[in-house]
């Protein structure tokens, strides 16, 4: 139980550690770093699902059929995860037409190289639920705060339970050296002792 118990706190500190970084590394000013986004709509059902988180990293050139997402409109400001559908030329720039999978028509306008932000690296399905509700006030105190003051509470308990063990045991051994009944005689013998005839 004891080693059950230290093998399930090393499994939660990686866990906590790995998803810190993971969610730190994607805020460092790093030209064509990697950035991930919750998909909060089905328009691109069923290849990213609603609540899923996308990973999208910066590329030098895009193409027709590239998953990418791409800034949003003063109106809109959330970016937006669509996929290119064409490409043409307007006012001597190349533009690009958006669609959502799931949507029976294109977006009503076309984006710039420089407004798309990422293309798809990877996308996990379902984990964008996870990621909104640990963006609030009680999910950073559920999945983060209480995980991090147990797992300090728990190895402080366990550091102390095992010194307590070590004195105890250490107690006992003494216990059992000083213990008169423990020691056997300098002259006891197995053979048993003959008398003496008289």
């Amino acid at each position: 139980m004891h080693s059950f118990s230290r093998i399930l706190g090393s499994v939660l500190t990686i866990f906590i550690v790995l998803l810190a970084l993971f969610v730190l590394g994607s805020f460092l000013p790093i030209k064509d770093h990697y950035t991930f986004r919750v998909v909060i709509s089905g328009s691109m059902e069923p290849v990213i699902h609603t609540g899923s988180v996308v990973v999208t990293i910066p590329r030098k050139e895009y193409h027709v059929g590239d998953i990418v997402s791409f800034a949003g409109t003063a109106e809109n400001p959330l970016p937006t995860t669509h996929r290119l559908v064409g490409e043409s030329v307007q006012d001597g720039k190349v533009v690009f037409t958006t669609k959502g999978d799931a949507n029976n028509h294109a977006d009503y306008r076309t984006i710039t190289k420089d407004e798309i932000l990422g293309k798809e690296f990877l996308t996990i399905p379902y984990v964008g639920y996870f990621a909104r509700f640990v963006g609030t006030s009680k999910g950073w105190t559920f999945f983060i705060l209480l995980p991090v003051v147990f797992l300090f509470g728990w190895g402080f308990w366990d550091l102390i339970f095992s010194d307590r063990k070590k004195i105890a045991k250490n107690n006992m051994n003494k216990t059992v050296l000083a213990d008169p009944r423990s020691v056997p005689p300098e002259n006891e013998s197995d053979e048993p002792t003959k008398k003496k005839p008289a």
